[in-house]
Parts: C-alpha cells; sequence; structure tokens
C-alpha cells in the first residue's frame, strides 16, 4: 500500500487530478484498483472526523505542527477535510461525493490554524513528521515564497522515498508562477481544473 499525507491550506484547489500536464478523470483512476492508497497524512487546517461523508474509521491519529495542539483530527477551518473528502469521501452512500481513493487511511497533519494561516516552520515539522511515519506520498495543497527552511524538509522526505506533492498556485492573472513548495525540485506540481478539463481561470499552469 501507499502512503500519502496531505498538508492543505486554504491557498490550493485539487480538481479530478491533474499530474504532469496530464489530465485524468476519476473513473480512470478507479480502473486501477480504485487508486488504492494506504496511508495518507493529511497536512493543512487538519481533517475533522466527523464529517458525515469521510469514514471515520479511515482518519487515523495524526498530529499537530500548528502550534494548535491534538492530533490532527479536528478542522475549524474545513478547507483540509476538503481535500481528504476529495481523496477519501465515501462511495454509494447518497451522501456528497465519491473519494477518488476511497480505500485510503487519512493521517490528518494540522499545519494550518483554522485561520487557515501558518508557518514556514510549522509546514517543515509537519513535513519531517510525515516522512519519518512512513508516509509514501504528502500532498500539500498550500503555497507561497521560497522557504529554505521546508525545502530541507521536502529535500529530506524525498531522499527518504516520499512522493511529493504541492499545488501549483492560484495566481493565473499574475502569470500562473509555480508556488513554492510546488516549485522545488522533485515536488509534482498540481494544477486545479474545470468541468471540461480545461485549467480553471485561477490556477497555475
Amino acid at each position: 500500500t501507499v502512503s500519502v499525507v496531505v498538508l492543505d491550506a486554504a491557498t490550493g484547489v485539487i480538481a479530478c487530478g491533474e499530474v504532469g500536464g496530464v489530465v485524468e478523470e476519476a473513473g480512470h483512476f478507479w480502473q486501477h484498483d480504485r487508486l488504492i492508497i494506504g496511508l495518507q497524512p493529511i497536512g493543512d487546517t487538519g481533517v475533522s472526523a466527523t464529517q458525515n461523508d469521510l469514514p471515520a474509521n479511515q482518519i487515523l491519529t495524526g498530529t499537530d505542527a500548528s502550534g494548535s495542539g491534538g492530533n490532527g483530527r479536528n478542522d475549524g477551518h474545513g478547507h483540509g477535510t476538503h481535500v481528504a473528502g476529495t481523496i477519501v469521501a465515501s462511495v454509494g452512500n447518497g451522501i456528497g461525493i465519491a473519494g477518488l481513493a476511497p480505500d485510503a487511511l487519512i493521517i490528518p497533519v494540522k499545519v494550518l490554524s483554522d485561520s487557515g494561516s501558518g508557518s514556514s516552520v510549522g509546514v517543515a515539522n509537519g513535513i519531517r513528521w510525515a516522512a519519518d511515519h512512513d508516509a509514501d506520498i504528502i500532498s500539500m495543497s498550500l503555497g507561497g515564497g521560497y522557504s529554505s527552511t521546508i525545502a530541507v524538509q521536502v529535500a529530506y522526505a524525498i531522499a527518504n522515498g516520499v512522493t511529493a506533492i504541492a499545488a501549483a498556485g492560484n495566481e493565473r492573472s499574475q502569470g500562473s508562477p509555480v508556488s513554492y513548495p510546488a516549485a522545488l525540485p522533485g515536488v509534482v506540481a498540481v494544477a486545479a481544473t474545470d468541468s471540461n478539463n480545461s485549467y480553471a481561470s485561477f490556477s497555475n499552469a
């Protein structure tokens, strides 16, 4: 199985899944064993373990690197829970959506406060924690300027066999500069798409 950590923020949007310039629809992913993923730490604003479209037994105990305290299983902002739902929302329950990887296990790594803000140290600590707790994939739906503190921990994670994924950013009107950490070496930058599988109007491309 594959372990995924999602470090997420209110600055990124995940659509069907565009990676490396290739747009993939949910149905395609499901043809490949429903994109079965093992441990998926979600770093962001946390993950609500009581959201009714998330399978509670698949939201494991994580950690809080935001300074708020706790184990990541709370989300006063909602964005981390939104990203978790994109990945693991229950299938066939008549509620909400169906996740791209509904068999995944989520480990919430809270790196941002309930206001959606945080620090480079908090994000870096979350990355390091995930890498040291057997994550295979770290997904970071967050972005900003370059941080050497974050860059060191991303490099550490990659060196330890972790696949690092991050939001390309939402600055299309500013010329689509790829945000960090998505712009770091070895990180897969992910853009958002619309219902026509075109780049979303706000998304960096």
